[in-house]
């Protein structure tokens, strides 16, 4: 049996999970990442999904554990931080 290979790690070993809207999903079994092969918008919104899961959790855990603020102080000082963003000089 071919694997698909999952994405978010390279495991070889995904299992074909449901269809959706007609396509085919598959879903790691080692890190349990559900994903449509070859098609771009799934992949593209199961992308921002991973990235949230492993990077902005634990680095607001690792935030929280550091700087003695919680969670959702992190999270309002990231909120405003990225909304003035645009106005933040380059450098030359």
């Amino acid at each position: 049996m071919a694997f698909k290979k999952c994405w978010a790690y390279g495991f070889n070993d995904s299992i074909k999970w449901a269809i959706q809207n007609g396509k085919q999903r598959y879903k790691c079994k080692r890190c349990g990442m559900l994903f449509c092969w070859d098609n771009e918008a799934v992949s593209d919104g199961n992308r921002f999904v991973w990235f949230y899961k492993r990077i902005m959790v634990t680095l607001y855990k690792n935030l929280v554990r550091d700087s003695g603020m919680s969670q959702s102080s992190i999270q309002r000082l990231f909120k405003r931080l990225l909304e003035d963003a645009s106005t933040v000089p380059t450098r030359k």
